[in-house]
């Protein structure tokens, strides 16, 4: 009979998202309390809800990362629906530096704290992916709750509503490539420190 386990992909998050040297502890630790703790008490369900509670602890970042992503685009999408504007070249440019700025910062922050490039890309998409799922509830409850005849002709005047929901899920392979050049960048310094040292 084969023990108990929570979903390969919640362990495989976990791992990407630790330092290397903290990846068999951390993991082990948790599958030890899941298998001899959490599961005989608990349903599958709720023995993996548990576990993948846990992993999100250490996900939290990605969290606050993804909240920084979704205020950029919703600060833009509020902007172009209740301030509209003819000339979208400033708002576009704005928009587009800070969220590479963003993207990259992550990527370089996620690399530098875990030591690891993939760790650096595996952040980013989580963050991106994440930002996407927001955008798409706040632009939903923003349309449903704010819709007037000025609003939908300022809908219509930037892109349309289908572009509102479609563009953070556009973004995701973009952000994500944008966030593993910080990671690159991040992990090539870590790694020259590292050879002077």
């Amino acid at each position: 009979m084969m023990a108990p386990a929570p979903p390969v992909w919640a362990d495989t998050w976990l791992r990407l998202l630790l330092p290397a040297r903290d990846r068999e502890t951390v993991s082990g630790d948790l599958m030890e309390e899941y298998r001899e703790n959490i599961r005989p008490q608990k349903s599958q369900l709720a023995a993996d809800a548990w576990y993948i509670g846990q992993v999100a602890r250490f996900a939290w970042r990605q969290g606050l990362s993804a909240l920084a992503l979704a205020a950029i685009y919703e600060s833009r999408l509020l902007l172009d629906w209740f301030v509209p504007t003819t000339n979208f070249a400033p708002r576009s440019e704005v928009t587009t530096l800070l969220m590479i700025s963003t993207l990259l910062v992550i990527g370089a922050a996620s690399t530098m704290r875990a030591r690891s490039f993939t760790a650096g890309v595996a952040s980013t998409a989580a963050a991106v992916i994440g930002s996407a799922i927001i955008c798409t509830v706040a632009t939903g409850f923003i349309y449903a709750n704010w819709r007037s005849a000025e609003v939908l002709a300022a809908i219509n005047g930037s892109g349309g509503l289908r572009e509102a929901f479609t563009l953070p899920i556009m973004l995701i392979v973009p952000g994500t490539i944008i966030g593993a050049l910080g990671a690159l960048v991040a992990s090539l310094s870590h790694s020259q420190n590292r050879s002077t040292d």
